[in-house]
């Protein structure tokens, strides 16, 4: 079966309003990540796909997905294997710089922390309750 070719509109215009502050991003990507994870756990993106494409898919989705998540567990076995030899206590020293800085209010830490960890909060909010279908539409000027 051919693909379709893509439809596209040259005159049609999005507009989406940035969001105030990195605490509503936070809950905006919150509540998209709950939404990737259902797709990515139940839903059907990795069936009948080309081998070369089912792995470009997967690197992306599953690594940005996962970030969060790969930071924690970076972070616990940095901290375990602290005295296992200098290169533990450089990258545990790395990490705890990037979380010093984001507590200080360093805009690009803090944004990349909170966002970090928005994959994670998504992700334990997918498998207590699920997603909600709905949501509240964020506020416009």
């Amino acid at each position: 079966m051919e693909p379709l070719p893509p439809v596209t509109e040259p005159r049609a215009l999005a507009f989406e309003e940035p969001t105030p502050s990195n605490e509503a991003e936070y809950r905006r990507k919150v509540r998209m990540f709950e939404h990737c994870w259902l797709i990515t756990l139940r839903g059907s993106m990795f069936r009948r796909l080309p081998f070369g494409y089912l792995i470009e898919v997967l690197s992306h989705r599953l690594l940005r997905y996962g970030s969060g998540l790969l930071h924690v567990v970076l972070l616990g076995t940095s901290a375990g294997l602290v005295a296992e030899g200098p290169a533990y206590a450089v990258v545990l020293v790395g990490q705890l710089g990037l979380l010093g800085a984001a507590a200080a209010g360093v805009p690009v830490a803090r944004y990349y922390v909170l966002v970090s960890w928005a994959t994670v909060q998504a992700l334990a909010n997918y498998v207590r309750h699920g997603v909600p279908a709905t949501w509240d539409p964020a506020a416009t000027r």
